[in-house]
């Protein structure tokens, strides 16, 4: 298998402001981790039913365990170019066939969700998903308002001059002309017609790069602790483009990428990722659908199973175990 050229650009990260509480736990349902609907509440909220957070940013999180919005992407390195001397040339033009679905919560179907995507043809292509910070909700504001602004003024800014490919600065750019009341995770890819892919993402969306039908790089999600992530937000505690993890890949033609919403990589493993798209996979844009509408229903599935241990439920069962470890070290010492 060839290698992936990838490089992870160094960033200088933003020190969130940290507020200590005691008493974390995690909630149950059915006795089991089901897949999420993240809720990170907005300022202005209080910590009385929030005491059982040990440490938050200034925005306290919280978090439930239900029925799962997630929203995916799949697109496919091909030609530019149908003529078979230009396959065969180094300097093949790429360009993605993409896919897109998305699956909202149940009770959020028929405003379409709270997640927000757009696909331009610039360049090879450029993908984005916004995910909007549902815990909005509480303050009467709609979640949707904000990652669809985000992703509005992303597009629209695809095209300009001083973009040149620049993932972070697009995300920089569509977050200071976002006026909505809000938050919202994000993620952006944009492809030069040469291969070289440009990502840059806060939060937890994710992406999985996949060559010759292997994922070969999986990013991580960004989070102030466990099932809080990095977001974009009305509110001066949220983050900034500056924030951001941002990288690029040299992309070869029969490349695949998916990216999606935390709720597609909290309910699907790799593994799976790998098999959906060796069933449904190819290179054109139907392929792509196909694989987008494949994985989307596999993530619905699985995070309305109680018995099925998901990504989450894994990370989660983890993060009690180190916290039960971490307070029982504390007592010995203290003793």
């Amino acid at each position: 298998m060839d290698h992936l050229q990838l490089s992870l650009i160094p960033v200088a990260m933003a020190t969130p402001a940290i507020a200590v509480r005691p008493h974390a736990r995690l909630h149950h349902h059915h006795q089991q981790l089901v897949g999420p609907s993240r809720l990170c509440a907005p300022p202005g909220n209080g910590w009385n039913h929030l005491s059982r957070i040990r440490i938050a940013p200034v925005f306290p999180c919280v978090q439930f365990h239900s029925y799962s919005c997630s929203h995916q992407l799949v697109a496919y390195a091909t030609s530019a170019s149908q003529d078979q001397t230009a396959l065969e040339s180094t300097s093949v033009e790429l360009a993605f066939a993409v896919g897109a679905t998305m699956t909202p919560h149940p009770d959020k179907v028929q405003k379409g969700g709270e997640d927000a995507y757009f696909v331009s043809n610039y360049g090879g292509g450029v993908l984005g998903i916004a995910d909007g910070v549902g815990g909005w909700a509480e303050q009467n504001v709609d979640p949707a308002l904000y990652s669809k602004e985000l992703m509005a003024h992303a597009e629209a800014a695809v095209s300009s001059e001083e973009m040149e490919f620049n993932a972070q600065m697009l995300l920089a750019k569509a977050h200071a002309a976002t006026n909505s009341i809000g938050a919202a995770t994000a993620i952006v890819a944009l492809l030069e017609r040469n291969g070289v892919l440009h990502v840059a993402s806060v939060g937890d969306c994710g992406i999985r790069i996949l060559r010759q039908g292997r994922v070969v790089f999986a990013s991580q999600p960004q989070q102030h602790y466990f099932d809080c992530p990095y977001q974009f937000s009305s509110e001066q505690s949220g983050q900034s483009a500056a924030d951001a993890m941002v990288f690029k890949a040299e992309l070869k033609e029969g490349d695949s990428i998916v990216m999606g919403s935390d709720g597609l990589f909290d309910n699907v493993y790799d593994r799976d990722v790998e098999t959906t798209l060796s069933v449904f996979g190819g290179s054109d844009e139907e392929s792509a659908i196909r694989s987008a509408k494949a994985l989307a229903a596999l993530a619905s599935k699985n995070s309305r199973d109680p018995a099925y241990e998901s990504p989450y439920s894994k990370e989660a069962i983890q993060q009690v175990s180190l916290k039960q470890f971490v307070s029982i070290s504390l007592l010995l010492i203290k003793n």
